[in-house]
């Protein structure tokens, strides 16, 4: 019997290990990656390697990334992603000369310098993501090398990719729309079911409120005639009963 019980326990451990590790594998990210929000449940990255980064690069070398996006919430995101600078600005700085290009479902969303007008350092969005959807994102780094001479050799660039997740607010909006959809129909099906009712308590009043019409005083005479004879009658009856 006990040695049943520790066979239990030790299964249940390795199936506890191995599910801790399944779930720490799918939240990782390379080291100059920062998952924000509810990013680290949107966005994998398959390698650890540094993103989008290599030591080396010679002019026309190029780095390619696949992102995949998962959308395992009941809402859906918005992803934004943004670089932050590490190392110091240069006077040849190699940042100005990387160029990044980001495809979705063979759809160019981002074709610039790194440093491109100041937008992906504020950040850029990458789309919605509806729940259960799961889309592939590929992110390349080029080093560009028409314009890149001889000062930009043996530089070196470090930068963190920040991802960061939003709740859509438009969805958030739809969601609430729906809601107050549904509370309308309820409230007119609610009303059609009290209609009949309303409808047979109108019809019982415009009997009751009907105006009257001359036949209700011919009745009364009549009754009021028959009433009469019938008196008379027994009046007479009585009579010639003490004949």
């Amino acid at each position: 019997m006990k040695s049943c019980l520790r066979k239990i326990l030790v299964v249940t451990s390795l199936l506890s290990i191995i599910t801790t590790i399944k779930v720490d594998a799918d939240t990782l990210a390379p080291p100059n990656v920062e998952l924000l929000g509810n990013a680290n449940e949107l966005v994998y990255i398959p390698d650890d390697d540094l993103f989008l980064q290599h030591p080396n690069m010679i002019p026309g070398d190029y780095i390619r990334r696949t992102l995949e996006i998962k959308n395992k919430h009941k809402y859906p995101y918005e992803l934004f992603l943004r670089a932050e600078r590490v190392s110091p600005k240069e006077e040849y700085d190699l940042l100005d000369k990387l160029d990044l290009k980001i495809s979705y479902k063979d759809e160019v969303i981002y074709d610039e310098a790194v440093n491109g007008e100041d937008k992906l350092t504020k950040g850029i969005s990458l789309g919605v993501f509806n729940p259960g959807q799961e889309e592939n994102l590929i992110a390349e780094v080029k080093l560009d090398g028409a314009s890149t001479g001889n000062e930009y050799k043996n530089k070196s660039a470090q930068i963190d990719w920040i991802f960061t997740a939003v709740r859509s607010e438009d969805e958030s909006k739809n969601n609430d729309k729906e809601t107050l959809d549904k509370s309308d129909k309820v409230d007119n099906k609610d009303k059609t079911d009290q209609y009949p009712n309303d409808l047979e308590s109108d019809e019982d009043d415009m009997w009751s409120e009907s105006p009257k019409t001359g036949e209700d005083g011919i009745f009364i005479y009549v009754i009021l005639g028959i009433t009469s004879i019938l008196l008379l009658l027994i009046s007479r009856k009585n009579k010639n009963s003490k004949k």
